[in-house]
């Protein structure tokens, strides 16, 4: 009987899970970021190699299909680019590639005509009509768009602190407080840590809980 595989892969964390031929969860595995334009065919791959064997040795002798549901593939090109990658890699399995939007658009409505409103790592809204049309709006990535999202929180939150630094805008708590979440002992440390890519769109989007404190505190 056929076990399945979903990959849940957004821009900042991926999780696989494996589940047998009556849906009931076998196994779980976590790994980084999955974003297709930011790591590429190379970085997926690496992913897929430390996240899948695990998973599929739970399922021998089974036959295994896997879903991959990432970040940064919303277009055909690149979901067939990518099911091509697996393919050639030895997966012997039915292969599916979704944009992670979609599939959190079926699992949210079972389906059924419904509408979607992402604000993670990236932002985007999604929506299926009863005629099957689909609509999106953003999803445009962190140099385009991304309004409203943990990322466009967390480098609002760089912007005042550098102001601040700067003297050309408000004091601001954020400046002690974003110190202390980056591990940065000297905010000279900034520039080549953000531009080294030390501190990527994950890092700066795992910003927004400790910006939503110093709001708090007012």
């Amino acid at each position: 009987m056929e076990w399945a595989i979903g990959v849940d892969g957004g821009g900042t964390h991926t999780r696989a899970a494996i589940v047998d031929a009556t849906g009931v969860v076998r196994g779980v595995r976590m790994g980084g970021g999955s974003n297709f334009q930011r790591i590429g065919a190379t970085g997926l791959q690496d992913l897929l190699g430390q996240l899948l064997p695990p998973l599929v040795a739970l399922a021998e002798p089974n036959a295994v299909s896997l879903c991959l549901a990432l970040a940064g593939v919303g277009r055909e090109a690149e979901q067939r680019q990518i099911a091509a990658m697996v393919e050639c890699g030895g997966w012997t399995g039915r292969v599916r590639v979704e944009s992670d939007a979609r599939a959190a658009l079926e699992g949210a409505h079972a389906g059924a005509p419904g509408l979607i409103v992402i604000a993670g790592t990236g932002s985007m809204v999604l929506g299926r009509n009863d005629r099957d049309k689909m609509v999106r709006a953003g999803g445009w990535g962190p140099l385009l768009g991304d309004e409203g999202s943990g990322y466009y929180m967390g480098l609002q939150a760089l912007r005042a602190v550098t102001r601040c630094l700067d003297g050309s805008g408000a004091d601001t708590a954020l400046v002690a407080a974003l110190a202390v979440e980056l591990g940065l002992e000297d905010w000279d440390q900034l520039v080549p840590e953000v531009y080294g890519g030390k501190i990527d769109p994950g890092c700066i989007a795992a910003l927004g809980p400790a910006v939503s404190n110093v709001a708090d505190c007012g």
